[in-house]
């Protein structure tokens, strides 16, 4: 068995980053398909935040449903 040595601060913060990315960017795809159903379907804000409990916080689905597409919904702070 193999022991890697630790990353290196930069190299963590690097891969924290990397992730939280990542995580943006999968709640801007969220926040479009939350819109296009509340289009589709006249779901309210709270029957779409009980839907996605869990990946994204009612304040945030109320926050991705007033975005325009493309738009940021919940950005980490170095963003």
């Amino acid at each position: 068995m193999t022991i890697e040595p630790p990353p290196s601060v930069t190299d963590a913060v690097d891969a924290v980053l990397d992730a939280l990315d990542r995580v943006d960017e999968a709640r801007s795809r969220l926040g479009a398909v939350l819109r296009a159903e509340q289009a589709k379907t006249g779901a309210s804000a709270n029957e779409l935040a009980e839907r996605v409990r869990g990946a994204m916080s009612r304040p945030l689905v109320l926050r991705a449903l007033r975005q325009k597409d493309g738009a940021p919904v919940g950005e980490h702070p170095s963003g």
